[in-house]
């Protein structure tokens, strides 16, 4: 059996839904099938081609239809409690050859240091980039800039599982502080767990095979097709400040010799026991920017520093001891919290890592705080008068995610890619559905918009831009009239829609409006007049 059988639950509702938007004969010669074999699918519900599913998935994306309905989440990585994090990340990946082999999604051009890129999503560091094989698959269902799951210096080992949870009850996070983490009670099932895309808190540490292996795999990985857009993670580690900071150079010094596109220097764990974190030292963070980039000054490598959830006034301090040495800042890795689950016999709150106090929160619940410390970075950055590109990501978990900090960055200036680690676990078709979706935003506006209007982030917005651009065009032809709505104007109009649709509630799906009408805009573009 095909894994699609895994992935999407209701294939017939699928060719359904299609077959109603472009209709059934359109349908049958686009997939080079007579109309039998769609009234067929449309009986039964099984294609005898594997690759059938995926091309119906690619018209369905294409024409603007939400395939949510028919998934069904299950995570491609094996979420165990029992075995151990060597044995989960060993077993093969599932085969998605029936759904990458067909007409790859389009290209969104992207740029990151420099560096031009296909889409403007990628995978942060995490199991999905730790080897050859998981890059395979990840690259070839559309991800873009990537990160090498963060290696030491030498081989070290994971906690010993288990090692990831599932959130029972997302914690209260508008007045988060990593020096008071929140207690979340967790679950080893996925029984009862709320959303396609669950909250997660890992207790992993950072294991590490030592650099020969490890430089061995980023090099089987970085020869993949799209490999050369995949960036190394390193991190350092020792008892005091001298052998710290000699470790950390010998990190780097390592991952310099693969020549990657980028190095992230990951100052932030928020599960290691017992160590002090780099961020809270900025002269320390400012010593291992100058050592890193002396050592890849030569080869113009890029570098990045990946941060923690911050208050503003320590990242203001971290932004401004690394300024001019590092071209990108990486935000953010998982929230610090303390995991606990409540005693079968006795009630009584137990850790849920034995041994281990903090673990990492990661998922939808956090997107709020990936949304504010964008802006304070992007407040400080302006402040501070630097220059550095952003690595975006937590809590992602929809295109829509993705579109609001990428429009975030274009309205301040700065130039954002953005990174998941949870969605693609257990929705691996995120990047194909950002994809289309950018591509159906620029269809037929790309003249008119350039490079000057925020860009819509779901169907409500998209169908609000059309009628914008309608609008704008009833109003320019009426004969001898004075009045013209420039494209600025159309610009300026939609971006105070788009930013004044924002104020919903942040991580949150924008309410359920009705799009913006013809009509609508005309009398905006006419109020002032």
């Amino acid at each position: 059996m095909s894994y699609w059988h895994a992935f999407i639950h209701d294939f017939r509702g699928l060719v359904e839904i299609v077959a109603a938007r472009i209709g059934k004969r359109p349908l049958a010669t686009k997939l080079s099938h007579d109309i039998h074999t769609i009234k067929r699918w449309l009986k039964d519900g099984e294609p005898t081609r594997p690759d059938d599913v995926g091309w119906v998935i690619r018209l369905a994306l294409l024409n603007g239809i939400d395939v949510d309905r028919f998934q069904t989440f299950a995570p491609i990585y094996k979420l165990s409690t029992e075995s151990s994090y060597e044995l989960n990340l060993n077993i093969a990946p599932p085969d998605f050859s029936w759904l990458s082999d067909v007409q790859r999604p389009p290209e969104i051009p992207s740029r990151f240091c420099g560096i031009s890129l296909p889409s403007p999503l990628g995978l942060s560091a995490s199991p999905l980039t730790a080897n050859e094989h998981w890059m395979k698959l990840m690259l070839g269902l559309g991800y873009g800039l990537s990160t090498f799951k963060t290696r030491r210096t030498g081989q070290c080992s994971p906690y010993a599982p288990p090692q990831i949870a599932y959130v029972k009850t997302p914690p209260e996070l508008s007045e988060y502080s990593p020096e008071r983490p929140p207690d979340v009670e967790v679950a080893f099932t996925r029984t009862g767990i709320p959303g396609f895309v669950p909250n997660l808190v890992n207790s992993l540490g950072i294991p590490s095979e030592n650099p020969s292996d490890w430089r061995a795999i980023y090099e089987r990985a970085s020869a993949l097709r799209g490999g050369r857009f995949v960036g190394i993670s390193i991190v350092g580690d020792a008892a005091d400040e001298p052998s710290t900071i000699s470790d950390w150079k010998t990190a780097v010094a390592r991952a310099r010799e693969c020549k990657p596109p980028f190095i992230e220097l990951n100052f932030s764990c928020p599960n290691l026991k017992g160590r002090a974190d780099v961020f809270s030292d900025p002269p320390l963070v400012k010593r291992l920017c100058q050592d890193a980039a002396a050592l890849v000054k030569q080869d113009g490598i890029p570098l990045a520093i990946k941060l923690p959830h911050l208050p503003e006034e320590m990242l203001r301090d971290i932004l401004r001891a690394s300024a001019g040495l590092v071209q990108a800042i990486s935000l953010r890795n998982t929230i610090r919290v303390r995991p606990f689950e409540i005693e079968e016999n006795g009630g009584h709150r137990i850790p849920a890592f034995k041994g281990r106090e903090f673990g990492g929160l990661s998922g939808p619940c956090t997107y709020s705080l990936t949304v504010q410390l964008l802006q304070a970075s992007l407040a400080i950055r302006k402040e501070l008068g630097l220059e550095f590109d952003l690595i975006v990501g937590g809590g992602v978990a929809r295109s829509a995610d993705v579109v609001e900090l990428l429009n975030l960055g274009w309205s301040n200036g700065a130039n954002v890619i953005v990174q998941a680690t949870n969605a693609p676990i257990f929705d691996p078709l995120l990047a194909w559905k950002l994809r289309y979706h950018l591509e159906q935003v620029q269809i037929g506006q790309a003249d008119r918009r350039g490079d000057e209007m925020l860009a819509a982030r779901d169907s409500i917005e998209i169908a609000s831009l059309k009628n914008a651009v309608i609008a704008q065009t009833e109003i320019n032809k009426k004969p001898r009239s004075t009045l013209r709505v420039s494209d600025h104007v159309l610009a300026e109009k939609w971006n105070s829609f788009i930013l004044e649709r924002s104020r919903v509630a942040l991580g949150k799906p924008a309410k359920p409006e009705p799009p913006r009408s013809v009509n609508d805009w005309i009398a905006i573009f006419t109020s002032d007049k």
